[in-house]
């Protein structure tokens, strides 16, 4: 499986819950995410797929300069719709080509962020890696305080920890 397509893997099973879940409970604080929402961390997993879309045109992947759009992390509808435009733009990305990527650290000025060469495949696994981790603390929202929402047994959970599983059964 290439990048791409573990991030369609990804889409599909958010594409799932945001199909089922009401624009009330996507939208209300949870006292387990210290008064985040479950909107609040689907947008911020587009927000990464978002500027990797962005380095499409520019080359050079930000994560710190994220949208931070209010819209998809209150209404399901508009975050489905953002994460399918995004993903399209990513799904033109050829994984070999190369990309920089702007880092950022504590305290460091604009000046200062340094830039580092990598390629769109590598940032997809990134991107990929690190919607995972959203879609963990998604997961366990979902259990404690929405258990209406039927899910993938393996949304959530990074693929490593999938074929372990599997392999101690």
């Amino acid at each position: 499986m290439d990048a791409k397509t573990g991030l369609l893997h990804l889409h599909r099973q958010t594409m799932e819950i945001l199909a089922q879940i009401s624009a009330e409970d996507y939208s209300t604080p949870l006292e387990l995410f210290n008064g985040a929402t479950l909107g609040q961390h689907f947008r911020h997993i587009l927000d990464f797929f978002q500027c990797l879309a962005d380095a499409a045109t520019s080359g050079v992947v930000d994560y710190a300069r994220r949208q931070r759009d209010p819209v998809p992390e209150n209404d399901p509808g508009a975050a489905a719709t953002l994460f399918q435009q995004v993903l399209d733009q990513i799904g033109k990305m050829t994984e070999g080509s190369t990309l920089y990527m702007r880092a950022d650290f504590m305290h460091a000025t604009e000046a200062d962020r340094p830039l580092y060469a990598s390629s769109a495949g590598r940032e997809m696994t990134f991107v990929h890696d690190h919607a995972i981790h959203h879609m963990a603390m998604i997961q366990m929202g979902i259990r404690e305080y929405f258990p209406y929402i039927v899910r993938s047994a393996h949304f959530g959970v990074a693929p490593s920890t999938v074929k372990f599983r599997m392999e101690q059964e």
